[in-house]
Order: structure tokens, then sequence, then C-alpha cells
């Protein structure tokens, strides 16, 4: 059974373990990709070798995203398609003003599966400082599993689905391509997270959205 917000925070059972604003996710996030945030007081050969470490996890990431998202969706297209109906410079531009809407879908989707693991209020924002559009299901604890099932679904969804279109419409294969690389490079943060329950999958934490009230997310663990 899971603890109420103010179990969280008066039980004396839990541990805040961190807690930011919405527009300073991305800062949580790369805090777990290995960036050390700014104004953190470091040893300077500790900062050089998380540098490192960070930019070596970005380029294995942003690799991934662009052979998959693009390396793969072009030779789909290769080997499908047989006329170009539109050139590639316009199919690219089509794909990039597509991928905004797309981003509402993305969001739409973790709203659903934030219901479906039982959230009773679902909300939807843009943070300006983060640049980035979110979910969040408001003053609804979860545990660690239920964060990486929901930020997981809108990759295993849109992806099938870019997908199958790209096969029934191979001749838009561009479109495809650079809505795949696109929404997949955007995933990053959905990846953060699931990785996040993977690599605490040993502790038994909770987590809550405060946006309507406090704009901040909450992460505690059990310590009793």
């Amino acid at each position: 059974m899971k603890p109420t917000i103010q179990d969280l925070h008066e039980s004396g059972h839990y541990r805040l373990v961190d807690s930011f604003r919405i527009d300073e996710m991305m800062q949580f996030l790369a805090r777990e990709l290995g960036i050390t945030p700014s104004g953190q007081n470091v040893p300077t050969t500790k900062t050089t070798n998380q540098k490192v470490k960070a930019g070596l996890r970005l380029a294995i990431i942003f690799i991934g995203s662009l052979t998959f998202g693009w390396f793969v969706g072009t030779g789909m297209s290769t080997w499908l398609s047989k006329d170009e109906l539109v050139s590639g410079g316009s199919q690219f531009l089509i794909g990039f003003l597509v991928f905004f809407p797309l981003i509402t879908v993305h969001e739409f989707i973790h709203g659903i599966f934030f219901k479906r693991v039982g959230a009773p209020r679902v909300g939807y924002g843009w943070s300006w400082k983060g640049m980035m559009a979110y979910a969040y299901a408001q003053n609804y604890v979860m545990n660690l599993r239920e964060v990486a099932f929901v930020a997981a679904m809108p990759f295993l969804i849109l992806t099938p689905t870019l997908i199958v279109v790209w096969v029934l419409l191979p001749a838009y294969g561009v479109v495809w391509g650079t809505l795949l690389f696109l929404h997949t490079t955007g995933c990053i943060g959905d990846f953060v997270l699931i990785n996040f329950w993977r690599k605490n999958q040993h502790r038994s934490m909770f987590t809550y959205d405060d946006v309507e009230n406090e704009s901040r997310t909450y992460f505690f663990e059990c310590i009793s």
C-alpha cells in the first residue's frame, strides 16, 4: 500500500531525497546524466571526470537516437520507396513542423497512462525556462516503477506507429525519418526516468507532483 502525501512528510518513515521546481527538471535530468549542476562545489579533477562521463552518455544517447530515427528509417525508405513525391528538403521541413503537434500527442499519452496507474487528476504544462512540455499527476503518489511505465509509453506507442505509417507511405520517408529522429531524441528525459527507476530498484522510493500549488516534484525514500 502506497503512503499518502501526509505520510511522506510527517510520519518519520520517509526521507526526502530530492525536490525541484518543474522548470528545473532539466537540471535533474542533467544530473542523472552525470553533468554537475552549476554552482556545485566539486574538486576540479572530479568535475573533469564527470564532464567526460556525461559527454560519453550524451554521445551514446544521441548516436543511438540518430541511428534509430534516421539510419534505420532511411534504409526503410530506400527499400520501400520507388518514387519521391516531395523533395527531401521539403519533407524534412514538413517533418520538423509536424514534430511540434506530435509533442502534444506525446504528452497526452503520458496523461492517459497517469490515469491508468490511478491518478485522479492529470494536467499539462509548458516550461519556458526548461523549454519543454510536460504532463503531471497532481498530488498523486507513485512508486518509481509506475513512473518508468508512464515514461516509456509514448516511445513504445509512437515509434511503432511511425514505422507502420512509413511502410504504408514510403514515398514520404524523409518525413517519417525526421519525426522518428526528433521524437526519439525528445524521449531522452523519459529514458533518464526509466534508468532512474532501474538503478534505484533496491530502494523503496515514491514521488509526487504538486504543480498547481508549489510547482514542485518530490522524491522520498522509505527508511523504516
